[in-house]
């Protein structure tokens, strides 16, 4: 049996916003998964870097659902994208890689802060 690895690319740096729109030319479709808190403060500016690039996103913004909840309803939301874009932190990163898994497709990882490699969720992989 082949161990699925979801994990695409990590990009956290300076630039990050332009280089991940640069990357993601190269998926057709890119379902987004984040939280309220890198929502309000970053999406605005990293939208404008993929609408430059022409690149076609939709959002999902996680609540206060529990994981599982929250994984069935990303889940369904993403049927049909080629790739998850994880923006956000433990949680919404917990979340994004079970989505990916479950559509096996491609995950990237934009982290909103620094990721203690950690249990943080009932969701952790």
């Amino acid at each position: 049996m082949e161990r699925f690895n979801p994990l695409e690319k990590i990009i956290f740096k300076k630039g990050a916003f332009e280089d991940l729109a640069n990357y993601l030319t190269t998926f057709n479709k890119v379902f987004i998964i984040t939280s309220k808190t890198p929502n309000q403060l970053y999406f605005k500016a990293l939208s404008g870097f993929l609408n430059d690039k022409n690149v076609v996103f939709s959002v999902c913004e996680t609540t206060n659902l529990n994981d599982q909840e929250e994984i069935i309803k990303c889940s369904a939301k993403a049927a049909g994208y080629n790739c998850i874009l994880s923006f956000g932190a433990g949680k919404v990163c917990d979340i994004s890689k079970m989505v990916a898994k479950n559509l096996e497709i491609p995950l990237i990882v934009l982290p909103s802060t620094v990721i203690v490699p950690a249990s943080s969720s009932a969701t952790t992989v």
